[in-house]
Formats: structure tokens, C-alpha cells, sequence
């Protein structure tokens, strides 16, 4: 996994900055969240998803119904919100 900050957030617009200082941009739905995530705060994604194809991504709880059931930490499809030294592991949801 990839750690990226959390660099920018403009509504469902994340700018995300790699180690390396390499900037992506996605369009982001949190769902089912405690906390919204902010500017300095980071996340865990495969490198998979950081290609240009997946511009949209939507992450929610890992105990929702909907997208693939995650059976490992390996799985392209989960990510880890990293908000307040706080882990919060969330799978990709389809839709």
C-alpha cells in the first residue's frame, strides 16, 4: 500500500500527495464515517487505484453489504484512513 496525504479537499475533490512528493487527483465518496477526513490526514490505497482510470472511487465501512468482501490486507479494494492517528479500514464500493 501507498501512503498518500490528504493535501487538498475541495467537496468530493482530493488532492493526494505520495512520500515522493507525486500529486494524484480523485474524486472521493466516504460513506458511513465518523469523522469526514481533512487536510494533513493520509490514506493507505493499493497502487492499482492510483491509476487515471479510477478518477472516482467510493470507499465505505468494511462490514457493508456492498463491494467485494476483503479477505486480505493485500486486496486492491481496501484502504486504510489514517484520521487523528486513527485507523479506519474501509473497502471500494461499486456503483
Amino acid at each position: 500500500m501507498k501512503k498518500l496525504e490528504i493535501n487538498k479537499i475541495d467537496n468530493y475533490q482530493y488532492e493526494l500527495k505520495d512520500m515522493d512528493n507525486k500529486i494524484y487527483h480523485f474524486n472521493i465518496e466516504f460513506y458511513n464515517l465518523e469523522k469526514e477526513p481533512k487536510i494533513g490526514d493520509y490514506i493507505y490505497m493499493n497502487e492499482k487505484l492510483l491509476k487515471e482510470e479510477y478518477s472516482m472511487l467510493n470507499f465505505d465501512i468494511l462490514e457493508s453489504k456492498y463491494g467485494r468482501n476483503i479477505q486480505t490486507e493485500e486486496d486492491e479494494d481496501l484502504v486504510i484512513l489514517l484520521i487523528d492517528n486513527k485507523k479506519i479500514y474501509l473497502k471500494r464500493v461499486y456503483g
